[in-house]
């Protein structure tokens, strides 16, 4: 069931991705010395969690962790329910006490009521590749591609009706206020798309499988870099949400605010 949840952080600005990367997967990701039938591969392809930036939340600073498979979900309530300390850089931070900002079962997502137009804010930095190289155009087949590997990886449930090329051809931007900012993976430096896009489409079998998998965006984040902080969005459209907020706490899609990384 994938649920997102405010991780307070008492910490400065900025977190490089890599030390924000580096502090949260030892939580998610396997290790030899530290054999976890729950924990996936470090180098898996798809990954049972995304992380945003360090922001603030109601004037909190910490991140956001969304979790997308009940094994995941233990593993972060382990280890966030304990007060873990986290290496960020040379600082050494406890985490605070987690809250449930927005969750979602896969059934729920799978019945999100369709809508023909979705404003989509790339929230952190996002980074699209295709044939292994940096794009910064957010067509909506590179957008869909982490909710759909995310579905398909961890729903268990079959998606129906997802044609890509229906999607390339019906599926326009009607509105585009973006910009790129060199931001560093790695050891590399890649462009990193902000800002907002208006998606339509006149279709209505893409516009049922493109609500679904933007309604998945939301938790799974979208381009690469996820486990980084990259790719964290929200999406506005004319149906209502599928996601509840948890502990009287506004959705994700309206509370992160003023995310911050190295080299942004």
């Amino acid at each position: 069931m994938p649920e997102t949840y405010w991780v307070p952080l008492d910490v400065g600005y900025p977190v490089e991705a890599d030390h924000l990367h580096a502090a949260f997967t030892r939580w998610f990701d396997a290790e030899e010395e530290e054999p976890d039938p729950r924990k996936v591969p470090h180098g898996a392809i798809s990954k049972p969690y995304s992380l945003s930036m360090v922001g603030e939340l109601d004037g909190t600073p910490g991140i956001s962790v969304s979790v997308l498979s009940d094994d995941a979900r233990s593993l972060f309530l382990e280890r966030a329910a304990t007060g873990s300390t986290v290496r960020l850089g040379r600082q050494i931070i406890r985490t605070g006490r987690p809250w449930l900002t927005a969750s979602a079962s896969w059934g729920q997502l799978a019945l999100t009521r369709p809508s023909p137009t979705w404003d989509v804010e790339f929230q952190t930095p996002t980074v699209f590749r295709t044939s292994g190289r940096p794009s910064v155009l957010p067509t909506p087949s590179v957008l869909l591609r982490s909710p759909l590997e995310a579905w398909t990886s961890w729903s268990g449930v079959p998606l129906l009706a997802y044609d890509p090329v229906a999607v390339a051809r019906s599926v326009r931007v009607e509105l585009a206020e973006i910009s790129t900012l060199p931001v560093l993976a790695g050891r590399k430096s890649v462009p990193g798309l902000v800002g907002r896009v208006r998606y339509v489409s006149d279709d209505a079998g893409v516009a049922r499988s493109m609500s679904l998998l933007l309604a998945v965006a939301q938790f799974s984040g979208v381009g690469s870099y996820t486990a980084r902080g990259f790719g964290t969005v929200s999406v506005r459209s004319d149906a209502p949400s599928a996601s509840r907020a948890g502990s009287g706490r506004r959705t994700r899609s309206d509370t992160l605010r003023r995310p911050v990384a190295a080299g942004v």
